[in-house]
C-alpha cells in the first residue's frame, strides 16, 4: 500500500490511473494477507480471553469447595463434641447432679472411653437413700431439665439446697426426680477390684505382669497412680506430663548436669522406657544397642566392623555413656581418659611413665582408638603406621627411601615402641641394644667378642643405623668411611692423604665385633699382605719377622706390621711409618739401639 502511494505521489495526474494499474494487484495482495493475519490473531485472542474466562471461575469453584469441606469438618467435630457431651450429661444426668466437678474433665483433650460413653455406674456402684419419688409427664420432664441447665450453670448457687441434692434420671416418656438427704449418702465403691476392672477392657496388659522387669505401681495394681479414671490433658490418661508424674518417683538429679540427653531434658521417658513392664533393664522398651541405634543409626554401622569394643557388643552402651545427663560429652559418665581407666587401670600407669605419649594434654584416647568398632586391631582408627604419621610427620618421608626397616616397612610399629608409655625413650619396648638383639640374635654374640664397638649408653645402634629407613644398605646413616668419621674424625686428617685414602674402613674392619684387634676381619699381617703381596721384605731367610708369636717389646704386644712400624691410617712419613722417615735410622733403633747391633 505504501509503495502505491508513493507511486501516486511521484507521477503525475495523467500517469496516476497507469501507476495504480501497475499496483493494484499487489496492493489487493497485501490487503488480503493482513486480513487474514488480523482474522487469525483475533480468533487467538479470542480464544484466549474464553480460557480465561473459564479457568477463572473454576478455580474459584475448586478454593470455595475446599473452604466448605473444612468448615465442614470443624463444625462436624464440634457438632460431634456437643452431640457426645449432652448424651453424657443425658445418660448420667442423677450423679451429675452432685458431682458437678465432673463436668470440667469433659472439656480435657484425653477422655476414658467408658466415662464417656458409659453409665457412671459401669465402674462404681450407685449409693444414696430414696426419700421421695414423684413421676412427671415428658412436659414436665422438658421443664425439669432446662432447670436442670440453670443448677448447673453459674446459676447454680440459687437453686441449690444445702441440706439436699437432687437427682434426675430420664427415662422413655417421662422424668423420674429423687431427692435424697446428705445424712443418708452410703459410700459408693467400685464394681470390681481396681486391677479386675481395669483388665476387664485392658486385659492385654496382664502379660506385662510376667515380664522380667516390672514397675511397682503397676505391679501392686496401683493404675490410679499414674493413670486418671476419667479424662487427662495428657495422653494415655497420665495424671500429668512425664516431668510431673515420673519425677514424683524419680527425682531425675542427673538433670543438673552439664551435658543432658535431649529426650530426658524434653522429659519424654516414654520414649526410652516401656510404664509397666519389660524385657530389659532399667524398663527399656528395647535392648540398649537397639535403643541407642534408633536415633544414632551413623554407630550401627560399626556393628559391621571386624574389632568392637566389648561393651559395646555386650549391649552395654551405660558402660560409658550417661542416660539423663553427663559431664563430659558425648553423655560420657567421666571426661577421658578417666573413663577408658575404669576398665584399663594398667593404662593410667603407663602413662605416668618416664616417656609417654602426651595424654591428656595434648590427645585423647579417642584420637588413636575408635570407641565402638574398628577394621584394626586395638580398634585403631588406621593402620599402625599410618596412624603413627598422622602425628609424626617428620617420618614420613622416610617411607619413599630405599632400605626400609622390616617392622616399618610392614606397619608395626609396635614391633619397637610400646603405644602408651615406657621407660626408655623414645617409647622403645626395651633399651637399645636389648631391643635390637630381639631381632637381630647374632649381633649380641659379635658384641661379645673380644674387640668390638663399645656399644651401651655412650653408643647405641642408632649411632650407626637409622630405625625406620636410609639410601645406603644396612640402614646406615652414610655411605662408606665418612660413617666411621662421625666418631673417628682425628683419624680421618692423615688417612685422606695416604696411600690408603680408596680404601674402604671396612675393608679391614668389620663394623659389630671381632676375634682380632682392633676389628680386624682378619689376623695382621695376613691380613696386609693380602694387598702387599710378599717380597724379599716380607719372606725369605733375611725377612723381618711379622707375626705375633714374636714380642714387639717397644709397643709391648705381637710383633706386626702396625705394632711399631707403620700406622694403617696414614702419617706425615713414607711408607705410613709411625715415628721417622724411612730412610732413617731412628725408625729401626726403636727396637734396635738397645742392644747394639749398629755398635
Amino acid at each position: 500500500m505504501r509503495q502505491a502511494n508513493a507511486c501516486v505521489r511521484g507521477l503525475g495526474d495523467g500517469h496516476t490511473r497507469q501507476c495504480e494499474d501497475m499496483n493494484h494487484g499487489d496492493y489487493l495482495d497485501t490487503v488480503d494477507d493482513a486480513a487474514e493475519a488480523g482474522v487469525e490473531q483475533d480468533e487467538r485472542d479470542e480464544g484466549s480471553d474464553l480460557g480465561s474466562r473459564v479457568r477463572t471461575p473454576i478455580a474459584i469453584v475448586i478454593i470455595l469447595l475446599v473452604l466448605l469441606l473444612t468448615m465442614c469438618t470443624a463444625i462436624g467435630s464440634i457438632t460431634k463434641f456437643q452431640v457426645t457431651r449432652v448424651q453424657f450429661i443425658a445418660r448420667n444426668a442423677e450423679c451429675l447432679t452432685c458431682h458437678t466437678e465432673v463436668l470440667a474433665e469433659m472439656r480435657k483433650s484425653s477422655q476414658h472411653q467408658p466415662f464417656i460413653t458409659k453409665h457412671c455406674t459401669s465402674c462404681h456402684t450407685p449409693h444414696g437413700a430414696l426419700v421421695r419419688v414423684k413421676e412427671r409427664t415428658w412436659y414436665a420432664s422438658a421443664a425439669s431439665r432446662i432447670g436442670m441447665w440453670f443448677q448447673w450453670g453459674p446459676f447454680r448457687w440459687l437453686f441449690q439446697d444445702p441440706n439436699a441434692k437432687t437427682d434426675t434420671k430420664p427415662s422413655a416418656g417421662r422424668t423420674t426426680t429423687s431427692t435424697t438427704s446428705k445424712g443418708g449418702l452410703g459410700e459408693s465403691k467400685l464394681t470390681s477390684p481396681l486391677t479386675t476392672l481395669c483388665w476387664s477392657c485392658h486385659g492385654n496388659l496382664r502379660h506385662d505382669l510376667s515380664l522380667p522387669v516390672d514397675h511397682p505401681p503397676f505391679k501392686g495394681g496401683h493404675c490410679t497412680s499414674c493413670h486418671d479414671p476419667h479424662a487427662s490433658m495428657t495422653k494415655p490418661l497420665l495424671v500429668g506430663d512425664d516431668h510431673i508424674l515420673c519425677g514424683q518417683c524419680h527425682p531425675m538429679t542427673d538433670l543438673s548436669r552439664k551435658h543432658l540427653h535431649q529426650p530426658a531434658e524434653q522429659w519424654r521417658c516414654r520414649s526410652c522406657h516401656r510404664a509397666h513392664g519389660s524385657d530389659h533393664r532399667g524398663m527399656l522398651v528395647a535392648r540398649q544397642r537397639i535403643l541407642c541405634f534408633s536415633c544414632h543409626p551413623e554407630v550401627a554401622t560399626d556393628d559391621l566392623l571386624r574389632v568392637r569394643h566389648r561393651p559395646f557388643i555386650g549391649d552395654e552402651c551405660t558402660s560409658c555413656h550417661e542416660p539423663h545427663g553427663a559431664p563430659a560429652k558425648p553423655m560420657l559418665i567421666a571426661p577421658e581418659p578417666e573413663l577408658c581407666y575404669l576398665c584399663h587401670p594398667k593404662t593410667a600407669g603407663e602413662f605416668s611413665r618416664d616417656s609417654h605419649h602426651p595424654v591428656p594434654n595434648k590427645i585423647k584416647c579417642t584420637s588413636c582408638h575408635r570407641a565402638h568398632g574398628s577394621k584394626e586391631d586395638a580398634l585403631l582408627r588406621q593402620p599402625e603406621k599410618q596412624l603413627c604419621l598422622s602425628c609424626h610427620d617428620e617420618i614420613d618421608h622416610e617411607r619413599d627411601l630405599v632400605f626400609q626397616h622390616q617392622p616399618f616397612e610392614k606397619d608395626k610399629c609396635t614391633v619397637c615402641h610400646v603405644p602408651h608409655g615406657s621407660k626408655y625413650g623414645p617409647l622403645l619396648q626395651a633399651p637399645t641394644p636389648d631391643l635390637c638383639y630381639k631381632c637381630h640374635p647374632g649381633v649380641k654374640d659379635q658384641f661379645g667378642l673380644p674387640s668390638h664397638h663399645p656399644i651401651g649408653p655412650k653408643l647405641k645402634c642408632t649411632g650407626c643405623h637409622r630405625v625406620h629407613g636410609s639410601n645406603y644398605w644396612g640402614l646406615l646413616h652414610s655411605r662408606g668411611n665418612k660413617l666411621c668419621y662421625r666418631c673417628h674424625s682425628s683419624v680421618r686428617i692423615t688417612y685422606e692423604v695416604s696411600r690408603h685414602s680408596d680404601v674402604p674402613c671396612l675393608r679391614c674392619h668389620t663394623w659389630h665385633g671381632s676375634v682380632y684387634d682392633p676389628l680386624l676381619v682378619k689376623m695382621n699381617p695376613p691380613l696386609c699382605l693380602d694387598c702387599h703381596q710378599p717380597n724379599r721384605w716380607y719372606s725369605g731367610p733375611r725377612a723381618h719377622p711379622t707375626w705375633p708369636k714374636f714380642y714387639d717389646w717397644h709397643a709391648g704386644k705381637g710383633l706386626t706390621c702396625t705394632s711399631t712400624c707403620h700406622n694403617p691410617h696414614g702419617t706425615q712419613f713414607d711408607h705410613m711409618v709411625r715415628n721417622f722417615p724411612a730412610d732413617w735410622d731412628g725408625q729401626c733403633r726403636q727396637c734396635h739401639d738397645d742392644i747394639g747391633i749398629y755398635q
